[in-house]
Formats: structure tokens, C-alpha cells, sequence
């Protein structure tokens, strides 16, 4: 993946979305209207490129999410992979979860073709409600929809984000329960970091439509940015999922001082669907405000706050036929909120000793008559405090040891700790080993729902309430390993999950939420990225997996076969004379089942393909591109009565 050293200010970043519903556009007519501009404007006249590649394998980046410590990715106390701005522009993905497809170790599928999910080492349902995912900061996982993050990951325009930070493996020791399986941070670009106006187009088959514009303006001292975008496709074939993706987002950047830094954002995102196999019609909207404090107190010593705020509103109508053939209704409508304070110490207790602790405070409420059967709003709080200590023994050795106590109002306290410690063997080359205990809290859902569907028998959720945390012990142990010379980087990292309290809807009628299994995960993963030459960059990984699981009954088999036992992909980007570039992404994997079924997958690989060239109209900086998705035709992806179709587009980006 394309690693880069990283300017630490860009962390200090956040978003704006609002979002509208885009009309239907229709299968192939995007693409035939397209097709012939793109392609004139591939063989316009070439102009040199602004954008320099020089350092784009140089030097491994500094890690910001891990441990709350900025650290160079050999000091990291976990396997991480971090995917920058030029690495999105090439990779033709469309969204978010397109590009986690290709890290090492992640699982992507589809509920149909308006839901994509990501998970890593497989999940054992059809939500991601085991990985947490950061934007600037804030965390987007939804408090209404079981601590699922689909539809919020969908809330993002590629063009704005600087880079991704994917830690690979649990990390409640620092951030919570919510990041029991692993962590996807994505820091945007400051507003002074764009140009004052772009503007982007992409038409295709099934129905793609995406259009995003982009305006920024101010200095160093205040600095704001507004994106607007849409998209939108038919989906998978035969299949009801029209799917379009509204949204709007401000981020204003603020310097009073030279010691201060403010950060402001505020948004809206709409997902509206079509929902498969039934006449449904879905909506999930998104608002949130955020604002974030950095104060400098001199050297050694630097104090954040941050705060946010979300409402999310779901509307789910459902049609269901009686026994008498009348047509009924039922809804899953609801609203939810989450308010979110958090402070933040970092400071160097001596030259050898780095310490960041704080604390955060998180009231959570769901009001749905519609799940719960309860007119009142519902819920809950969270209170926690957090510490890692980076402490170097001598040259060569550097130990991190941090862990987060949290307080949940209905399930009570518990405490994640880890240690780390790693050792570098000789300069450019790092042995880590690691241990770390992960809690996953349950969602307000799981512990008071109460959704009835009478004429869909075995499909009402009644909770207990019982229902306990998920825990989760893992030990790895890693390499990093740099080869200058070679323009060669190697990332190994092996490892054990032993997970327990598995949470599942059990019992046929009603169903309950109980903890219930327990498994263990065994593997190892590799990352290779080596640039040959400058014009050519090469990213190969590789993921071995093995499931062993101690559930009963119907659930074994889809436990077993929760992820691939082998997952490998390709990425190639080269640069071609008159500015052209060409970009290959190769993924293929073992057999699967998907969200605890026993059906088992295909094994079709996908290919990706990219021709692009970038040139300038007058005074403004344009690219062109033609991109295949699926190129060797459909494959099964998730769902098993599901087809991920091959689709091509063509896209344009404007830059004034």
C-alpha cells in the first residue's frame, strides 16, 4: 500500500455531509454518454504532473491512531496498513469498503448491492458491529442499528480523504469497546490542502452516477471546506437495490494562536435503498456536529478535547402478506443519538519515557416503539479512562503497555489492557511481539429489544437483557522489514484470537440475545509493496486463516468458514509516457460462508482494471479515466444468491 511520511496537522481534521436523494439513472446510458468525451479527452495533449511520486515509498509514515502516540511504523504496537491519497486515486474504488478489500486479512461482502460490509477474520452475522471506524476523530458507528457502521462508511467522498490508517487486530486498549476486531481510521485533507474548486464526474453501467464539487477557501489562520456529493446504481442484477448516496460536508480549520488549533465540522449523509426480495423501502440519515481543541503547552506536553454529536433516523417499511392474502405493513423506524466528550493528555515524563492518558464520557438514547415496544427513549452511558506508556529501553528495544477501564451503565465495568514490545534487530528491520484482551459491549438492541414481525415466524427478537460482553485474547507476533536498496517493504504478522460470550440471536421463537460460542483464530498475514523502478509500484498480500470453533448445532459450519482460509490480492500502478497510468488490482480467495450461513460461497477471483491520464486545460489540472470493476465477469459476493456484476465507468476530475 503506498506509505508516506505524514504531517501530523492533518490529524486535526473533520467533515461536514448533508445529504439529498439523486434520481434513478438507468443501466448503460451513463456509460454510452461518457465514454467518447473520456476517451477524446485520453488522447488530449499531455502536461507534466504537479503531483510528485519521489517520496511515495521513501520513508515508512508515522502512526497516529494506535496507541494515541504519534509513532514511526516500526515503534507501532500492532500491524498496521496505511493507504494514502494516491494510492484512493488509483485504485478506481468507489467507496470506502472497496478499498479495505484490499488489506490484508479483511472480509468484504454484500447484504445485497446497496449494503456492502468489511469485517476482519470474518464476523459471525451480517452487521459490522465488531470494527471501529474513525473519521477525523469521531467515531460513525450507529447507535440505532446495533453498533453497525455499513451505512456511516458509505458516508464519505474519497477526494477528501488524506489517508487511512487500518490497524489489523483488536485495539479496546485504547478506544473502547467498539474496537474489538480491529480499527479504520480516515484522517481528510485540511482545506488548505485542496484546491480552491473541484469537481468530479463518474457515468457507468448499472446505473452509476457519481458527482461530487468540492470549494475551499481561507489561510493558515481559518480555513474551510465544502464538499457536496452524490452517488448512486442499480445494483446487482435481478435484485431490488437501487441504492443512492447523498451528502454534504463542511470542515473549518481554525489557528488563534501558535499553540492552538480548532477544528469544527458538521453534516448530513442519506442512504436510501431498495431492499431485496420484498416490496421495502429503506432510509438511513445521518447528522452529526463535531468540534475538536488542540492546545500546545510547550514541547513535551500537548492537551486535545473533542467533542461530537450524532441523530441518526432510520425508516424501514416492510410489506408482508397474511394468510388472507391482505397486504400488511410492519416498521423498523427510529431515532438515535450519541453525545460524546473526550479529553486528552500527552506528555514526555523523560527522553525515554511518552505518556497519553484521558478520559471520555458518552451518553447514548434510541427512541423506536417499532424494536423496543416502548414509547420512551431508552438508555444508556459510558464512562472511561485510558493510558499507554511508550517507554525505549536503550536503542534497540521500545515497550508499550496501555489499557482502558470502561463503566457501562446496564453491563457494568471492565477493563482492556495491553502490552507490546518490540525490538528493532537492525536498522530498518523490527521483530514486535504483542498481547492484548478486547470487550465488546453490547448494544442497547441487544439488551432491551423487542421487535415482533407475527407473520414472519421465527424472526422476532425478544431480549433478556442478559446478555454479557464479548471478550476477545489475542497474541501476534510481527516483522517489518525495510530493503532501501531494493525499494522493498515487508510487513509479516502471525497470530492467535481466542474469542468467547459470542453474542447471538438464539432460541427460533422469540429469540433471544445470549452468549452463547466461543472459537479461535489462527493465521498469519504478509504485505509486500516494492517499487522496481519509479514508474512502477507493487503491492502483493497475502492471508492465511484458520477457524476453530466451539459452536453448537446448525452453527458450526458457518463458524468454521466465517472468512477464506486464504485471501491473496494484487495491486499494480505503473506510469506510462504522455502522462498516461495504468492500474491492475488482482483479489482472489478460498471458500467462504457469509452472515452464519452454511452456504458455501463461489471462489471467483476479481479483477479490477484502470486507464487514466492526467493533463491540464488551460490553467486547470484534469484527469481522465476509464474504469473496469469485475472485469472477468460476476462473482459471488456474500449473500449466496448474490452477484457481484462487472461494471465499467469512466470518470472525470476537474482541479481549478
Amino acid at each position: 500500500m503506498a506509505l508516506r511520511t505524514y504531517n501530523p496537522a492533518t490529524m486535526r481534521a473533520y467533515s461536514f455531509r448533508i445529504a439529498k436523494t439523486a434520481d434513478k439513472t438507468a443501466g448503460h446510458s451513463g456509460l454510452a454518454v461518457a465514454l467518447p468525451f473520456l476517451l477524446a479527452l485520453l488522447v488530449a495533449p499531455a502536461a507534466a504532473q504537479e503531483v510528485s511520486e519521489k517520496d511515495y515509498f521513501d520513508d515508512l509514515p508515522v502512526v497516529l491512531s494506535v496507541s494515541r502516540l504519534a509513532q514511526p511504523l516500526k515503534d507501532v504496537p500492532g500491524a498496521v496498513t496505511v493507504i494514502d491519497r494516491e494510492f484512493i486515486r488509483r485504485s478506481g474504488a468507489r467507496d470506502l469498503t472497496d478499498l479495505l478489500r484490499l488489506v490484508p486479512g479483511f472480509v468484504i461482502g454484500h447484504i445485497n448491492g446497496a449494503n456492502p460490509i468489511a469485517n476482519y477474520h470474518g464476523d459471525f452475522d451480517a452487521l459490522n458491529r465488531r470494527l471501529q471506524v474513525f473519521v477525523d476523530g469521531r467515531s460513525i458507528y450507529s447507535t440505532l442499528l446495533a453498533g453497525n457502521v455499513s451505512h456511516p462508511m458509505m458516508g464519505m467522498v474519497l477526494d477528501d480523504i488524506e489517508r487511512i490508517e487500518v490497524l489489523r487486530g483488536s485495539n479496546s486498549a485504547a478506544y473502547g469497546a467498539n474496537a474489538f476486531s480491529g480499527v479504520v481510521n480516515v484522517v481528510t485533507r485540511t482545506a488548505t490542502d485542496v484546491p480552491h474548486f473541484s469537481a468530479s464526474l463518474a457515468l457507468g453501467e448499472k446505473g452509476i452516477a457519481d458527482r461530487s464539487a468540492r470549494v475551499a477557501w481561507g489561510d493558515e489562520r481559518l480555513a474551510v471546506r465544502l464538499t457536496a456529493a452524490r452517488s448512486g446504481d442499480s445494483g446487482f442484477d435481478d435484485v431490488i437495490d437501487d441504492k443512492r448516496v447523498d451528502q454534504f460536508h463542511l470542515r473549518a480549520d481554525l489557528r488563534p494562536s501558535a499553540a492552538d488549533d480548532v477544528m469544527l465540522t458538521a453534516g448530513s449523509v442519506r442512504h436510501q435503498w431498495g431492499a431485496t426480495d420484498m416490496l421495502r423501502s429503506e432510509n438511513w440519515r445521518n447528522v452529526f456536529v463535531q468540534g475538536q481543541w488542540r492546545h500546545n503547552v510547550n514541547a513535551d506536553n500537548d492537551i486535545r478535547f473533542n467533542g461530537s454529536f450524532d441523530e441518526e433516523k432510520f425508516i424501514d417499511q416492510i410489506y408482508h402478506f397474511t394468510i388472507l392474502g391482505v397486504t400488511r405493513p410492519y416498521r423498523a423506524d427510529g431515532t438515535g443519538r450519541r453525545l460524546s466528550l473526550e479529553a486528552e493528555h500527552t506528555t514526555r515524563i523523560s527522553p525515554s519515557l511518552r505518556l497519553v492518558w484521558g478520559g471520555q464520557w458518552r451518553h447514548e438514547e434510541i427512541r423506536s416503539p417499532d424494536i423496543f415496544k416502548e414509547q420512551a427513549a431508552l438508555s444508556a452511558e459510558l464512562r472511561r479512562v485510558f493510558g499507554n506508556v511508550e517507554w525505549r529501553l536503550g536503542e534497540n528495544w521500545i515497550v508499550n503497555a496501555g489499557a482502558m477501564w470502561e463503566d457501562h451503565s446496564v453491563v457494568g465495568p471492565h477493563t482492556a489492557p495491553r502490552l507490546s514490545l518490540n525490538y528493532h534487530v537492525l536498522p530498518g528491520h523490527t521483530l514486535r511481539f504483542g498481547s492484548t484482551q478486547a470487550y465488546r459491549t453490547p448494544t442497547l438492541f441487544e439488551l432491551r429489544g423487542n421487535w415482533q414481525t407475527p407473520s414472519l415466524p421465527g424472526s422476532l427478537v425478544l431480549a433478556s437483557g442478559g446478555v454479557k460482553p464479548e471478550r476477545l485474547v489475542a497474541n501476534e507476533i510481527g516483522y517489518v522489514g525495510e530493503f532501501r536498496s531494493l525499494g522493498l517493504t515487508i510487513d509479516l504478522r502471525g497470530f492467535e484470537e481466542r474469542g468467547s460470550s459470542v453474542a447471538r440471536y438464539f432460541g427460533g421463537y422469540p429469540n433471544d440475545v445470549v452468549n452463547k460460542d466461543r472459537y479461535r483464530k489462527r493465521g498469519w498475514e504478509t504485505q509486500l509493496r516494492w517499487k522496481p523502478r519509479p514508474e512502477t509500484q507493487l503491492l502483493l498480500n497475502h492471508t492465511v486463516l484458520n477457524v476453530r470453533s466451539w459452536a453448537t448445532g446448525d452453527t458450526h459450519i458457518s463458524d468454521e468458514m466465517i472468512a477464506p482460509s486464504h485471501t491473496s490480492s494484487l495491486v499494480w500502478f505503473e506510469s506510462l509516457p504522455a502522462g498516461f497510468e495504468f492500474g491492475l488490482s488482482y483479489l482472489t480467495y478460498g471458500a467462504m460462508t457469509w452472515g452464519g450461513k452454511n452456504d458455501v460461497l463461489d471462489t471467483e477471483p476479481r479483477l479490477d482494471l484502470r486507464l487514466a491520464r492526467r493533463f491540464k486545460i488551460g490553467g486547470t489540472q484534469a484527469e481522465a479515466a476509464v474504469v473496469t470493476h469485475s472485469a472477468t465477469g460476476s462473482y459471488q459476493d456474500g449473500d449466496p444468491r448474490r452477484y457481484f456484476p462487472r461494471r465499467a465507468f469512466a470518470t472525470l476530475r476537474l482541479d481549478f
